[in-house]
């Protein structure tokens, strides 16, 4: 007998989206042969899909909760924390959550909890939590007429309870007219207050990197990458060697020097640790033989790890570009600018910090509750940030509080538009007015040709 309490309510709604979307839509993808066009036709299913739970265990109520329960003569209650890696429930069960079975079991099934290790996935964040890559895990085939048992059969054995913190539903398409791999989670989090949170996170990238018809360009340009990378830091080490260590990181650009080194020297190994990874996953997908699970995430992963690393080395990369604007002696405007009015830019900093911080938990206490930019301090900043920028919300924070909300505003708005932007004008302007008398004594530090004979003369240089 199921309870019609209100998650007995959203548990019911959500197996009714497994039988009337995910179903259906997963199963579209699943054809490959399409006798018609539909909206999933460029995408192919790779593999079954599966549904993996995440689960808090029994008993592991906050700090202090008996002593509530006897103040207020509560008995026979049982009450569950919120998701972490000390709450959540590793056991084994059969068929059921109230008969365990050892913890050396070795079967697979809805029951049985799985370990990230064993299911080759990575942890998963969500809005309320991050979440462990392991957990109790239903495998749905690629035959649609036999996910509909599956599904009954969970709602059945109440597979979903009180316990529940996170179900993930998993899996993997193809799309071969733009050559991309999407990884696609779509989560339900279940909050230990009854709420769910829907969520979804769909990662796409194109995992076979030969495979355009500029793949011998592409690999010419690998290799001089390489070649270039190894260049540039045998100049650096002579670099060292000839100028001494003391002089040599008395200059700030060699740190910018060695972190562009380490950098490209990262990208290098994790391109082969990228490599590695997306063929161990396609090796496993085609011995699987269609019948299993399997994870894309860990080759997404080094993949996204190694794109962000290059973002890091182009931009370090195009910054180093600013060394040239020290050929002309206008560019120390903007350094003696700074310089002469530090003092007063850090007071104003400080300043400026202790009101950000000062709004951010009046934003996070007095509407953190109805507003979900605010539901956090980190996240109150943020919004206040924007807020700054000239991305405001003016109608929510109205409705959150109809007079802490306006005061709010109006407030925040004269004091950074109007006295935080008039006091830093302010400092600009007399940093400026002092640089000018030093702009007409500077000379040019030193003339390009000179420059780079002298980078020349530290290659020759045996020394």
């Amino acid at each position: 007998m199921k309870c019609q309490t209100s998650t007995g309510q959203q548990v019911e709604t959500f197996y009714q989206y497994l039988h009337d979307v995910a179903i259906p839509s997963l199963a579209d993808m699943a054809i490959s042969d399409h006798e018609y066009l539909t909206p999933f036709s460029n995408h192919f299913l790779l593999g079954p899909w599966r549904l993996r739970q995440l689960r808090v265990a029994k008993g592991s109520c906050y700090e202090g909760a008996e002593k509530i329960f006897e103040r207020f003569q509560i008995y026979n209650v049982q009450c569950s924390n919120e998701y972490s890696v000390k709450t959540q429930d590793t056991g084994n069960y059969n068929m059921t959550w109230s008969k365990s079975l050892p913890e050396n079991s070795s079967l697979e099934s809805p029951w049985i909890h799985q370990s990230a290790w064993q299911l080759k996935t990575l942890p998963t964040v969500g809005k309320r939590a991050t979440y462990s890559g392991g957990g109790y895990v239903v495998l749905l085939p690629q035959e649609s007429d036999l996910q509909p048992g599956i599904i009954q059969d969970m709602w059945n054995s109440d597979w979903i309870d009180e316990y529940t913190r996170a179900v993930l539903l998993e899996f993997t398409v193809y799309n071969q007219n733009a050559n991309l791999f999407t990884a696609a989670v779509i989560m339900f989090e279940y909050l230990n207050t009854g709420e769910v949170v829907p969520s979804h996170q769909f990662h796409s990238t194109k995992l076979f990197h030969y495979s355009t018809d500029f793949s011998i360009f592409v690999a010419m340009c690998e290799v001089l990458l390489f070649a270039f990378n190894v260049a540039f830091a045998y100049i650096e080490w002579k670099r060292f060697k000839v100028l001494g260590k003391r002089a040599y990181f008395s200059d700030i650009w060699s740190y910018v020097e060695i972190i562009q080194i380490s950098l490209s020297y990262s990208v290098i190994g994790l391109f082969f640790q990228r490599m590695v990874s997306v063929n161990s996953v396609i090796d496993d997908y085609r011995a699987s033989n269609v019948s299993s699970f399997i994870s894309f995430q860990t080759a997404l992963f080094w993949d996204s790890v190694l794109v962000y690393l290059m973002a890091f080395l182009v931009g370090l990369v195009t910054l180093k570009s600013i060394k040239l604007l020290r050929f002309n002696k206008r560019t120390f405007m903007i350094m003696d600018t700074v310089k002469q009015s530090k003092g007063m830019l850090l007071s104003f900093m400080f300043m400026a910090c202790v009101f950000v911080i000062g709004f951010g938990h009046f934003c996070y206490l007095a509407f953190g509750k109805v507003l979900s930019d605010y539901r956090s301090f980190l996240r109150s900043v943020i919004a206040i940030f924007n807020f700054a920028l000239g991305t405001s919300d003016f109608p929510g924070i109205e409705q959150a509080h109809r007079v802490l909300g306006p005061i709010f505003f109006v407030g925040f708005v004269f004091i950074v538009s109007f006295c935080f932007m008039t006091v830093f004008a302010a400092i600009l302007d007399f940093g400026i007015n002092e640089s000018k008398a030093l702009f007409m004594k500077r000379r040019n530090k030193i003339e390009l040709l000179e420059y780079i004979i002298g980078k020349f003369k530290t290659i020759a240089d045996k020394n």
